[in-house]
């Protein structure tokens, strides 16, 4: 497997989380696979229950006689489970697809390097650390990553409703670059500011004259009449969210040229009690309704942890921060 490197192809089984299959931690994974340069993965969809808890040998025994009435078309296959309700475990197992025991790995918080991921552990820092001690089996490095696809990437993305790789490896850095070079020479209109679903003239007022300050535009003006955009928050994902927001604004831009060069809509999410729970979304399109900027920020960021927003002015200035940071 080693000597096939990044040129051997693979099937993750559906990941197990406290036993449960979950398909997005499954895509997840390949998708970090694939950024290290693994070319060819394939995501299974039939769940490989291995029932009561069981010594690894007896457990890829099961899932040797799993594979022999669920084929995989690739050259290997990994399943993978984290268990406990704190997530103290992680065993996988990688086969050949003939069902040959390959490479195994179990760690628990009795083992220095599981101890090391601290406390509380989740299903993505445990995906990295199960990617992080695979590659070197696969003989993923820097040097493969460089040559990476995006085809797993992009269906994932494509599923979230976020836009193809190129969308952010070449044309918003080209657009962002063309702002750039015409710094303090176009004009920007602040569309609206969403707060908990609703926007205000103050709100996009306020924003307006803090982007003023800074240069980055010969002026920047509110909307008269603020819009509200209708896309909602959806199990959590950040991400998903920020792009159905994106999508929305870009319609309606392309359907109601704007008079500026650019126009930027803003939305927040925050709790005056725990700075923690919230988030900014920022979203910047040319009069054409081409994206140039589509950000967010929470308590993951730098920045979000040293502002702390718990109002609509701590979010606005995160908000000019990040959007300053982008643009010089």
């Amino acid at each position: 497997m080693k000597a096939r490197g990044p040129n051997a192809s693979l099937t993750i089984l559906p990941v197990m989380i406290a036993g449960r299959p979950f398909d997005q931690a499954s895509a997840i994974l390949g998708v970090c696979l694939e950024k290290n340069g693994l070319q060819t993965i394939e995501i299974g969809k039939t769940p490989f229950k291995a029932g009561i808890k069981a010594e690894l040998p007896v457990l890829s025994a099961a899932l040797a006689e799993f594979l022999k009435t669920n084929a995989v078309a690739t050259d290997y296959a990994l399943y993978t489970e984290f268990n406990g309700g704190s997530l103290d475990e992680m065993r996988a197992v990688l086969v050949s697809k003939a069902g040959d025991l390959v490479w195994t790995d179990h760690q628990t918080t009795q083992d220095p390097a599981f101890q090391k991921l601290g406390s509380p552990r989740d299903p993505m820092m445990l995906i990295g650390f199960v990617v992080e001690r695979l590659s070197p089996q696969l003989s993923l490095n820097e040097e493969t990553a460089k040559q990476r696809k995006h085809t797993l990437e992009d269906a994932f993305n494509a599923g979230r409703g976020l836009p193809p790789q190129s969308e952010f490896s070449q044309r918003m850095p080209a657009r962002v670059k063309a702002l750039k070079d015409l710094q303090g020479k176009t004009t920007l209109l602040v569309l609206g500011v969403r707060i908990d679903r609703a926007v205000n003239v103050t709100n996009a007022t306020d924003l307006a004259k803090r982007i003023s300050q800074t240069r980055l535009f010969q002026s920047v003006v509110p909307a008269r009449h603020p819009v509200l955009l209708e896309a909602k928050v959806t199990g959590g994902d950040q991400s998903k969210y920020l792009w159905a927001l994106a999508r929305e604004f870009q319609a309606y831009v392309k359907k109601n040229p704007p008079d500026a060069d650019y126009v930027l809509y803003a939305d927040y999410l925050f709790n005056r009690q725990h700075w923690q729970q919230g988030g900014v979304q920022l979203i910047v399109c040319d009069r054409q309704g081409d994206w140039v900027i589509a950000d967010l920020a929470n308590s993951d960021h730098a920045d979000y942890q040293r502002i702390q927003p718990i109002s609509a002015e701590g979010c606005d200035a995160l908000l000019v921060e990040r959007l300053a940071g982008r643009l010089r």
